[in-house]
């Protein structure tokens, strides 16, 4: 760990530097100093900076001793609790192809592989943690509950489409099957990977959400990324190692399917009611276009895996 002067040091340098990798919720910056190179990130621009901080940095506090040559090392926190520093991580982004994949399985296979031998208290719950199917239910009616607080076409899609379909399946509620409880990345998939060339190792970034979560719900999740544009080759290679690595229930997937699709239909009409507010009208409408076909999906429930597969790589809406 840095001292606090050359935390703050290293920060304010980073204030005056050319912001590198720009994010949905954070921007990172490099810092070169004393023969080492930094990476500043910076949570500010959400009103939750300071949670997301800490969940990452306390799961880089864990992670990082155990798999050093998957992650970044925690370095520091600033001042005022909206920016933290790492270690510097050389790389690329990968192309989701059958080779990235295969990285992903491992990292989640090394990661639950981990989760038998820590104790529950030494790593925090993932954000918006579900371990049972009546948790996601609730983060989803408070979720639309917020939408439907701004009048406009957001709350207005969410009011007569979005909602009406959650409470119709939870009105065919059940508990299907049990959590496989793992350490979750949550946001995963190869939009949160780096390639070392020189090393040629995978790295993992973005640990804002990383904690205990059930992992059927992070593999529906990097399957409905909207950021990820999966062949149905690679979405076969995935799945069926998620389920492999985690002993995954296939009644209870199919039946976190929708619901998830209707999270991500939440999450993505928040973003346009965002981008509205912010004037920007095309981000706003593209948006809003990828919550309507999540919700469509949503209607549509998969009686098997084979039909999850056709949800993800078919064209988005169709049934």
């Amino acid at each position: 760990m840095l001292s606090g002067a050359r935390a703050q040091n290293i920060i304010n340098l980073a204030m005056q530097s050319l912001v590198l990798r720009v994010g949905g919720n954070s921007t990172i910056t490099r810092v070169d100093f004393e023969q080492r190179s930094y990476a500043v990130k910076d949570y500010s621009a959400r009103a939750d900076g300071y949670q997301r901080l800490t969940q990452e940095f306390s799961a880089l506090e864990f992670l990082y001793p155990e798999l050093p040559d998957r992650f970044a090392e925690p370095l520091g926190i600033g001042s005022d609790g909206q920016r933290a520093i790492y270690s510097w991580l050389n790389g690329t982004r990968p192309v989701l192809d059958q080779e990235c994949v295969t990285h992903l399985l491992d990292i989640a296979s090394e990661l639950h592989f981990l989760s038998k031998s820590v104790s529950p208290e030494q790593v925090n719950p993932g954000t918006d943690q579900v371990l049972t199917i009546n948790d996601l239910c609730n983060q989803l009616v408070e979720r639309f509950e917020t939408l439907q607080a701004v009048p406009g076409p957001v709350a207005d899609f969410t009011k007569t489409q979005a909602l009406p379909l959650l409470l119709e399946l939870m009105a065919d509620h059940n508990e299907t099957g049990r959590a496989a409880v793992t350490l979750s990345p949550s946001d995963f998939g190869a939009h949160n990977l780096l390639w070392d060339h020189e090393t040629e190792q995978m790295k993992c970034v973005d640990l804002e959400f990383f904690g205990w979560d059930d992992a059927h719900k992070l593999t529906c999740d990097s399957l409905l990324h909207p950021l990820a544009t999966w062949s149905v080759d690679c979405a076969d290679t995935f799945l069926s190692g998620a389920i492999a690595t985690y002993n995954l229930d296939e009644a209870r997937l199919i039946r976190m399917w929708s619901l998830l699709n209707l999270k991500w239909a939440a999450i993505t009409l928040s973003r346009s009611e965002r981008n509205l507010r912010e004037g920007k009208a095309t981000l706003a409408d593209q948006a809003m276009l990828r919550a309507v076909d999540y919700v469509q999906h949503a209607k549509c429930a998969p009686a098997s895996t084979a039909e999850i597969l056709d949800q993800v790589t078919d064209a988005r809406g169709r049934c």
